[in-house]
C-alpha cells in the first residue's frame, strides 16, 4: 500500500497492471524489501483486499492515505464486526478513527 505499485494498481484507468499475483509480487519484491511477517487468515486478506479497492474507488483516497487510516493490525482486530457490514458502512467507521 506503501508503493509505487500500489499507486498504479490503485488508479481507475490503469486496469492493465492487474495481471495477477506472480505479476504482482515479483514487482513488489523489486521494489521493495519484503521481510516475512506473521500469517493471516486467507479470510481477512480477501476481505481486506477488497475493502482496499473499494475504499479507493469510493472516496478516491491513495493507497498510503487508506492504509494510513485502516492498517492490516486495525482491520485484523476489527475484523469480526466490520467483516458483516456493507463495505461502505465498514468504511465510514473506519475513516472516524483518525
Amino acid at each position: 500500500m506503501n508503493s509505487e505499485l500500489a499507486e498504479h494498481l490503485f488508479n481507475k484507468c490503469d486496469n492493465a497492471l492487474w495481471l495477477g499475483e506472480s505479476y504482482v509480487m515479483s514487482s513488489l519484491e523489486h521494489e521493495m524489501d519484503i521481510e516475512q511477517g506473521i500469517t493471516l487468515p486467507d479470510d481477512l486478506m480477501y476481505w481486506a483486499g477488497y475493502l482496499y479497492r473499494v475504499w479507493s474507488l469510493t472516496y478516491d483516497d491513495r493507497p498510503n492515505v487508506i492504509y494510513e487510516r485502516a492498517p492490516m493490525e486495525i482491520l485484523a482486530q476489527m475484523f469480526t464486526g466490520l467483516h458483516v457490514m456493507s463495505y461502505e458502512m465498514a468504511i465510514e467507521d473506519l475513516r472516524k478513527l483518525r
